[in-house]
């Protein structure tokens, strides 16, 4: 997994994505097709007036489904703007509502210890309409050799 972002004129941005050297295995690729799916759904469940907690509960609902919920280990997301981390944060219980013009990540992630992880994080903003993606790099698995 490679974290990172920049910022501009005072504002930030955060993306993950995760890569792999060589070929990897059955149940890494598996992992990896869930966390997009719940990367999918975080980003499906934003739009003005819905609570932060139900952009986590879209991401977290599928990972659970899948059998993976215990590797799921932090928030789904959190605000961008001045600050690399700040409000709103997307967890279970933040029954704050997005606006138009907020910006945030959803970044779901399965995590095994001693093994692999993988993260897909996109930088977010509420728009009159719904939300849209402000990252555009694909969220396919990226093999580097």
């Amino acid at each position: 997994m490679i974290d990172w972002g920049a910022a501009y004129d005072g504002y930030f941005s955060d993306i993950t994505r995760t890569f792999a050297i060589g070929k990897v295995g059955e149940e890494e690729q598996r992992i990896h097709q869930i966390v997009q799916q719940a990367n999918a759904a975080g980003r499906a469940a934003g739009k003005p007036g819905a609570a932060c907690e139900a952009v986590d509960q879209a991401a977290r609902s599928v990972i659970e489904a899948a059998g993976y919920g215990v590797y799921f280990t932090h928030r789904t997301g959190h605000g961008l703007g001045m600050e690399g981390h700040e409000d709103p944060y997307m967890r279970s219980g933040n029954r704050q509502l997005l606006q138009v013009g907020m910006t945030y990540t959803v970044e779901p992630g399965i995590y095994l210890t001693g093994r692999n992880g993988v993260r897909i994080e996109d930088d977010m903003v509420i728009t009159p309409e719904g939300c849209e993606s402000l990252t555009d790099l694909p969220r396919e698995l990226i093999y580097l050799s």
